[in-house]
């Protein structure tokens, strides 16, 4: 269609009050003969081939797509395209963008997918429109509406939005008139396609309905704690409804499965300590697509302090070894521990703020180099605060130890270096004057006694 057929379609549809176009004193066509409607066809994963290009539905990462309840779903920056065996005129889009008859919908609680045109002239020279502005649910774009074109047009430049009313006639002077492709591109994270109108065809996708979950509720009971058993309950599924569960756990950035825990019940072990829990239930019925709903998530999970370990190594001398191993950090510097540099006074109480990482409520500390039970100590906000008793310095020989920190729960390993000076208790110099003094006056007084005695003889 040239643009003199083009303009003269303005004309009788601006007579028949079907609504007018205009831009720089051109006509663009806005109405189209009414056409039947075309029957609906419905596209699943299995229906898109991964050879774009080729006719009927493609895309080039497939592994983008999943059926979903009642949706297709597109993962980012993942398109899918229907490649037509005989292209649409591009004269018959600018009818049904007038008429509000081009639309998709995806679902409202997703990210919205983009509209594309492929558009190619009689030389198999070929641009692509995209929509601009798509909304989560319907969109219905009219004449006025903002479009990008991937490729330089004369009048347009690529990839800056342009009004449809201004886009149609510049691809119509260029000989670009017949659409060979459209399709639907998620612009940001997983988006879910249901539905998409376009002339001469109708389709929906991905999977069967999902099942409604107005009233259905998950409920946990039990405590989050290492060795208690958590207890899962369902209630409002629809009758005939088979339910499944798998329990999860969340750790802010990070979560996932617990594995092979798939029951209405679940034993909490240290693997998951401060994490937080909670169970998914899966609907199935016939009809209908698995349908998920997740329980409210539990409080972190704490363990109870258990006994002490045995050292983790036996001797100093097999320590570096169980440190090369185990603590990825190597023996960390005194001061890390929260501990004044230098020579620790054995004679006076010390305490180390250490900072841990490691997912659990208790650690064991150790002392080497012949290995000495610290303690067991809490950890409290990622710190653990040791205290370094005179009592326990006092066991170790002056010059230079080793502090081992070890997770009850997780089994990570922390190490400090630690120097120890043998010394008076802080108080001795203050108590050894006062008693010198003492002893000193109780000289004097005995000594000005025996002088009296001695006078009173004479």
């Amino acid at each position: 269609m040239n643009q003199t057929t083009l303009v003269a379609r303005l004309r009788r549809g601006a007579a028949l009050g079907l609504g007018v176009a205009l831009l720089s004193g051109a006509g663009l066509a806005v109405a189209a003969p009414a056409q039947a409607d075309a029957g609906v066809t419905h596209i699943t994963t299995a229906d898109i081939g991964a050879v774009p290009g080729e006719a009927g539905w493609q895309t080039y990462a497939p592994q983008g797509l999943e059926d979903v309840g009642g949706a297709l779903s597109i993962s980012y920056s993942t398109a899918i395209t229907n490649t037509l065996d005989t292209p649409t005129p591009l004269s018959d889009y600018a009818g049904a963008f007038a008429d509000a008859r081009v639309s998709w919908t995806t679902t409202e609680d997703t990210t919205p997918s983009a509209l594309e045109l492929t558009v190619q002239n009689s030389a198999l020279e070929s641009t692509t429109l995209r929509f601009v502005g798509a909304v989560s649910g319907t969109n219905t774009p009219g004449l006025g509406s903002s479009w990008t074109v991937n490729s330089d047009v004369p009048g347009l430049t690529a990839g800056t939005p342009t009004a449809l009313a201004t886009i149609l006639p510049a691809l119509d002077a260029a000989g670009l008139t017949e659409v060979i492709s459209y399709g639907i591109y998620s612009e940001r994270s997983a988006s879910y396609l249901v539905s998409l109108d376009v002339p001469g065809a109708a389709f929906t996708f991905g999977g069967p309905p999902s099942l409604p979950l107005e009233g259905v509720t998950v409920t946990l009971t039990g405590s989050p704690v290492v060795g208690e058993t958590l207890t899962a309950a369902s209630a409002g599924w629809p009758a005939g409804t088979t339910l499944s569960y798998e329990w999860f756990w969340n750790g802010g950035m990070m979560g996932g499965g617990i594995e092979g825990a798939t029951g209405t019940s679940y034993t909490v072990t240290h693997d998951v300590v401060t994490r937080f829990l909670g169970v998914r239930v899966t609907g199935t019925a016939e009809g209908f697509s698995a349908t998920g709903l997740n329980s409210g998530i539990t409080a972190a999970v704490t363990a109870p302090s258990a006994p002490a370990a045995p050292a983790p190594a036996a001797s100093s001398s097999e320590l570096a070894g169980f440190l090369a191993a185990n603590a990825p950090a190597g023996v960390q510097a005194q001061d890390a521990a929260g501990l004044p540099a230098g020579s620790l006074n054995a004679g006076s109480n010390h305490a180390a703020n250490i900072t841990w990482s490691g997912a659990d409520s208790f650690v064991d500390v150790y002392a080497y180099s012949s290995p000495v039970l610290v303690g067991t100590f809490a950890v409290v906000d990622g710190a653990v605060q040791v205290e370094l008793t005179t009592g326990l310095l006092s066991q170790l020989s002056a010059g230079d130890h080793t502090l081992v920190v070890v997770g009850q729960s997780s089994k990570s390993v922390q190490a400090y270096a630690l120097n120890v000076t043998a010394g008076l208790a802080e108080t001795g110099p203050e108590t050894e004057l006062p008693l010198g003094a003492a002893s000193l006056m109780l000289l004097l007084g005995a000594a000005a006694l025996v002088a009296r005695r001695r006078s009173a003889q004479l």
